[in-house]
C-alpha cells in the first residue's frame, strides 16, 4: 500500500520486501537452491544459514572489535594498514586482472569500464585511503552464509 498514494520504488524497499519470508528457514532453501549439488543442500538444516540484507560487513566487523573501548587515531591507524595489507595480500594482480579481463565462452565481447586512475591500486597513501573508506562504506543488498559458501549479491 501506498503512503499518500506514493509507490515506493527504492531498491532496499524492493530487496526488504521479496527477501523478508526469507528471514530464519526460509533461507535454508535459497541457500539450497544456491548451492552446485542437491547432496550439500541436503545437508543443510535450519540454523546453518544465516541471511542479512544491507550488510556493510567490514565497517561492522571492526566496530565490534572496538566494543567496550574507546578508539584511538592508533587503532583507526591499525585498522586501516590492516585492511590495506590483507588487500595486498589477497588480490596482489587485481587491478591488472580487471583491465586484462575480455569476456570468453558466454560472456564473450563483455568488458569493464575502463577503470578510474586509483580503482583496486593501493601503490600510495591517497590511493590506500581510498580503498579503506570503500571497503568501510561498501552496502551489499544480500549475503547468505552457510557452512561452505558466502553469497554475495547486490
Amino acid at each position: 500500500m501506498a503512503i499518500l498514494g506514493i509507490t515506493n520504488r527504492t531498491e532496499n524497499w524492493k530487496t526488504a520486501c521479496y527477501f523478508a519470508p526469507l528471514f530464519g528457514h526460509g533461507s535454508v532453501r535459497v541457500a539450497r537452491r544456491l548451492l552446485a549439488t542437491e547432496a550439500e543442500g541436503a545437508k543443510l538444516h535450519p540454523g546453518d544459514v544465516s541471511l542479512e540484507l544491507f550488510w556493510k560487513g567490514m565497517r561492522d566487523h571492526f566496530d565490534q572489535k572496538r566494543k567496550n573501548r574507546t578508539q584511538t587515531q592508533k587503532d583507526r591507524t591499525a585498522e586501516r594498514a590492516l585492511l590495506t595489507q590483507e588487500y595486498s595480500h589477497l588480490f596482489p594482480d587485481l587491478r591488472e586482472s580487471v583491465m586484462a579481463f575480455e569476456g570468453s565462452g558466454e560472456s564473450q565481447g563483455l568488458r569493464f569500464r575502463d577503470l578510474q586512475d586509483g580503482n583496486y591500486d593501493v601503490s600510495t597513501p591517497a590511493r590506500r585511503k581510498r580503498l579503506v573508506s570503500n571497503l568501510l562504506n561498501t552496502e551489499v543488498d544480500i549475503v547468505l552464509e552457510s557452512p561452505s559458501h558466502l553469497f554475495i549479491g547486490e
